[in-house]
């Protein structure tokens, strides 16, 4: 959904990349999925009751993440069913870092001119784009690599079930990028 640093690249000079709010845009965004997600859930269903198992949300720590997931909620869970039955919160699924390059990039250009340069001639050759990393921040085969690491936790949940709890088999991620 959209965030006010979407709009407004200049907001990065008063705030870190995590705490970045929703706009009301993002926030109608947010109702709009949570409302796809009901409706799919119902087609797909019927109802909660015929789900057979658990459903599980997994959320970047973003604070505009969080908007997102809790948007999403209200509408998809505005019926007399709640369709989500946990909400887990994972570093895992945080945006990628764009470490000087962040928000207008001007810190990048003029005191990391070097490896500046150096990201621009490796981004120029074909895939290179997947391997560059800014500097004091991640390349893609990094933020690929960390969200790997989420795997684990969601195959163990969807093969664990108990007296108490239901196997978790159907899985909504809700991150930024």
């Amino acid at each position: 959904a959209e965030s006010e640093a979407n709009v407004n690249k200049t907001v990065y000079r008063d705030k870190p990349d995590h705490a970045m709010n929703l706009t009301e845009r993002g926030q109608a965004m947010a109702r709009r999925t949570g409302i796809f997600l009901r409706n799919f859930f119902k087609k797909t269903f019927g109802s909660k009751e015929n789900v057979g198992h658990h459903i599980r949300m997994f959320v970047s720590p973003f604070a505009r993440t969080r908007e997102t997931a809790e948007g999403i909620l209200r509408s998809l869970n505005d019926c007399r069913e709640q369709w989500v039955d946990s909400v887990r919160e994972s570093p895992l699924l945080a945006e990628q870092d764009w470490g000087s390059n962040e928000g207008e990039g001007t810190i990048a250009a003029t005191k990391y001119r070097e490896e500046m340069q150096r990201v621009a001639i490796q981004t120029k050759f074909d895939g290179g784009k997947y391997w560059a990393r800014m500097p004091g921040g991640e390349s893609s085969f990094d933020v690929c690599h960390r969200v790997a690491a989420l795997f684990p936790d969601i195959v163990i949940a969807s093969n664990s079930s108990t007296k108490e709890r239901l196997a978790v088999r159907t899985i909504i991620i809700v991150f930024t990028v």
